[in-house]
């Protein structure tokens, strides 16, 4: 499973703060298509449980990939503007 937050409808070029959660061990956010990188979760140890991207606001879509240990994705989450 995987969830994204906040929103996605915000004012151009405002920068903002996109979190994702999961159970897998590592996450993608991509923005627009353009991925803007991969957050691996030490779930054991308790640490990146919620990973955070700072990234400007554009109209359109952001989406994270979960990965499982293999690197195959098991779950996304897509947000669009309204």
């Amino acid at each position: 499973m995987v969830h994204v937050f906040p929103y996605w409808d915000f004012n151009e070029g405002q920068i903002i703060d996109v979190q994702a959660c999961t159970n897998a061990p590592k996450v993608e956010l991509f923005v627009n298509g353009v991925s803007q990188g991969e957050r691996e979760i030490d779930h054991a140890k308790g640490r990146d449980i919620v990973p955070l991207w700072k990234v400007p606001y554009a109209e359109g879509e952001i989406r994270v990939v979960a990965y499982d240990e293999h690197g195959s994705a098991v779950a996304e989450k897509v947000r669009r503007s309204r």
